[in-house]
């Protein structure tokens, strides 16, 4: 159902295309805000540039609830990722060496002389990350599977 409140000037190809060109817009900012906010925290250590960067993580929080909950609302998981555990740890393993690495460099910035301390830290960080990610995916994957079977449940035509 469109909710156009005039009428617009586009065929339905220009429509269709005009939506891919947002689309597409949406994601490169929403991953140019992230390296943004990466770049900041590296250019001035973690606890320096968290007040600056709070905006950015703000917005950058609210667009990926809003993503994942219309997602999940409408019976869509991903176009190329599978809604399994193996999955979920696949990518928590990902971002937990992500974030280790992250972790480890900020450190070794700060306390270049001590190696191991920020090894350790990078380790525990990456394990963390890891955790709750994957936690976080496996509820949400859940909350997914109890939307599809709902979906399809319900009688042709209703939302």
């Amino acid at each position: 159902m469109m909710r156009n409140s005039s009428k617009s000037n586009l065929d339905e190809q220009q429509e269709f295309t005009l939506r891919g060109i947002e689309s597409r817009a949406c994601w490169y900012m929403y991953w140019a805000l992230f390296i943004s906010v990466i770049a900041q925290i590296f250019m001035y250590g973690f606890n320096e540039c968290a007040k600056y960067v709070a905006g950015e993580c703000i917005i950058l929080m609210c667009i990926s609830l809003y993503l994942s909950i219309r997602c999940i609302k409408n019976g869509i998981w991903d176009r190329k990722l599978k809604a399994n555990t193996s999955t979920n740890v696949m990518v928590s393993a990902v971002s937990g060496m992500i974030a280790g690495v992250i972790f480890f460099f900020l450190k070794m910035k700060d306390y270049p002389d001590k190696i191991a301390g920020c090894i350790a830290s990078g380790v525990i960080i990456g394990v963390m990350v890891l955790v709750f990610v994957f936690l976080a995916l496996e509820f949400t994957m859940k909350t997914y599977q109890k939307r599809i079977e709902s979906l399809e449940k319900e009688p042709e035509g209703e939302e």
